[in-house]
């Protein structure tokens, strides 16, 4: 068995940062919830925040609030997304509509939605409650331009992947009419769980203030601890290898989770996460600087940043790759260096789902044809160099047709 297994993806944790998850359990975890809203409302400029067992909840939350304020109309989602968007909007028991994305770039095809072309509604309210726009693997979405064709609808932020990223001098989250962070395992900055619904306006944080009560108590989260403590001590490239064996742990799948309430934050989570925001920098810059070393690898496959003053996120680096090239997700030299296929099934196709179905060209090519890499802090110069040698292989493959 070879030891060395790369993650895909990393969130720095210390014994510091357990140590105020367990303070924060026996506390009940209110500064460290005031400490985190704190920070949150300063670094994203947001009007209101609410903290969240998850980013699913805090997506789930959004769109409630979006349909609230315009009811009976839809929640327009991008067809290519993490299948949590469908657990989301189960969650929140509202009507859903599609759009699709532009394979070279990850942007929003702004062409066509499922029952009408969405550039018919530049000129006219576009008819949906809010639009998700997701910034994939912390590729940043043009939300200005997103605006200018949402009309009335809210514009939802999800910057889940994103963290570390911003676009024009402001953080992703931090743009949209709602924003939603996600801190669980391997983002940016974690708690070893749960997330946060921002109100970027004043109107938005009305919105806010009319949800809070809806909100389900808080977990416990003592078992969280304890899993946040095996993610520290088994996050590294020496021990991966051996929870990443464990098929039941379902590491590094893609999994559809079923709906549940949206709760409060625990203060477990509250605790490890207002500890963990010291490290947020630090990883952003190594993310950053890994992403600008595997685009030089990567080449003409990388997706490209548009926009002189967009940054990544880089939760993972996305690679476009030519279409005789399908099925390397399962190469299993790629799979111990982190690298992996993206979302394997469309959302308007997934299985389980009760919204309505739909083609999608730009999200089929995707499924097909996309890989991530990893981009966190514990890649070395050997990692680098193995990821060279896979791609070299990929290229010589794709020149011989």
């Amino acid at each position: 068995m070879i030891w060395r297994h790369q993650l895909p993806v990393y969130s720095p944790l210390s014994l510091g940062a357990l140590a105020g998850g367990l303070g924060a359990a026996l506390g009940g975890g209110g500064s460290a919830r005031a400490r985190v809203e704190s920070w949150i409302r300063e670094r994203y400029a947001a009007d209101r925040v609410l903290l969240t067992d998850s980013g699913t909840s805090a997506l789930a939350l959004a769109m409630q609030a979006a349909v609230r304020r315009s009811p009976g109309k839809p929640v327009l989602l991008p067809s290519y997304s993490c299948y949590d968007l469908v657990t989301a909007a189960m969650a929140a028991g509202v009507e859903v509509g599609w759009y699709d994305i532009e394979p070279a770039t990850l942007q929003p095809d702004l062409r066509a939605h499922v029952g009408a072309p969405l550039r018919a509604h530049v000129s006219a309210p576009l008819h949906a409650a809010a639009i998700v726009v997701v910034h994939h693997y912390g590729i940043p979405a043009d939300i200005s331009r997103l605006r200018g064709l949402a009309g009335g609808a809210t514009v939802i932020e999800d910057a889940a992947q994103a963290i570390g990223g911003s676009l024009g001098g402001r953080p992703l989250g931090g743009l949209g009419d709602l924003g939603v962070l996600s801190f669980g395992r391997g983002k940016g900055m974690t708690g070893g769980g749960g997330g946060a619904l921002l109100g970027n306006t004043l109107e938005a944080g009305r919105l806010l203030d009319e949800l809070r009560p809806g909100l389900g108590p808080a977990r416990a989260g003592r078992g969280s601890l304890v899993s946040t403590a095996a993610q520290w001590m088994l996050a590294r490239p020496s021990l991966y290898a051996l929870p990443a064996s464990l098929p039941f742990l379902q590491l590094g799948a893609t999994v559809f989770r079923p709906p549940h309430r949206p709760r409060e934050m625990s203060p477990v989570h509250a605790g490890v996460l207002a500890r963990t925001l010291a490290y947020e920098e630090a990883e952003g810059e190594a993310r950053h600087r890994h992403a600008a070393r595997l685009r030089e690898l990567a080449e003409d496959w990388s997706i490209p940043i548009t926009g002189s003053q967009a940054r990544g996120g880089y939760l993972r680096f996305p690679l476009l790759l030519p279409k005789q090239l399908g099925g390397l997700g399962e190469d299993p030299e790629a799979g111990r260096l982190g690298i992996m296929p993206g979302y394997p099934v469309s959302l308007p196709l997934l299985p389980g789902s009760p919204f309505p179905t739909a083609e999608a060209p730009g999200a089929k090519q995707l499924v097909a044809r996309l890989i991530t890499l990893p981009t966190h802090s514990r890649l070395n110069e050997n990692d680098f160099g193995q990821i060279r040698r896979v791609l070299g292989g990929w290229r010589t493959r794709a020149a011989q047709g």
